[in-house]
């Protein structure tokens, strides 16, 4: 058995709200969490960024935003690499240390646009601590993921609208079992 499990899925699928319920498991089983879940802000019904969250849902920050400027860019997104990092470093990384499982949404093209956040995962996934994490679809492309991944076991869940709602029963079972 392994204690790193990977959800991946096309985009739209659920895999945010598939980290969120497998946080709320594991939070009320008292299970001391860190990370963080991506979300998307709307206005007036259409797409204008990304939010990240911290995964006690305590602090917030702009991950990606449309109509801002940013040397980094992910199609109509200005990706806010700074702002990232710094919440990286004062929200997210103090609390992996004592924390039981590390949640990650999502791995992928924009997050890794971030140095500190490439060294968190090289850090974070072949650590011993449990894992659990979302792949954009395209993330296994990336050399450096691709090469992480290849180094440990673990367990790859592809999200599908039949089993979207089994796979947090399945992965908080699979993690409570590995702490």
């Amino acid at each position: 058995m392994t204690n790193k499990i990977f959800i991946t899925g096309r985009p739209g699928i659920g895999k945010t709200t598939c980290l969120i319920k497998i946080a709320d498991i594991l939070r009320n089983e008292g299970i001391d969490l860190a990370g963080f879940i991506t979300t998307e802000v709307r206005e007036r019904g259409r797409r204008i960024g990304f939010k990240l969250i911290d995964i006690d849902r305590s602090t917030s920050s702009w991950l990606a935003k449309v109509g801002v400027k940013s040397k980094y860019r992910i199609g109509k997104y200005a990706v806010l690499v700074e702002e990232f990092e710094e919440f990286l470093s004062d929200t997210v990384i103090p609390k992996v240390e004592n924390a039981k499982v590390i949640m990650v949404d999502e791995i992928g093209p924009m997050e890794m646009l971030s140095k500190k956040f490439r060294d968190f995962i090289t850090y974070i996934i072949p650590s011993p601590k449990p894992l659990v994490a979302t792949l954009h679809i395209r993330a296994r492309r990336n050399f450096l993921i691709d090469r992480l991944m290849r180094s440990i076991k673990y367990e790859l869940y592809t999200l599908t609208y039949e089993n979207r709602d089994r796979i947090p029963l399945i992965v908080s079972a699979r993690l409570k079992e590995s702490i």
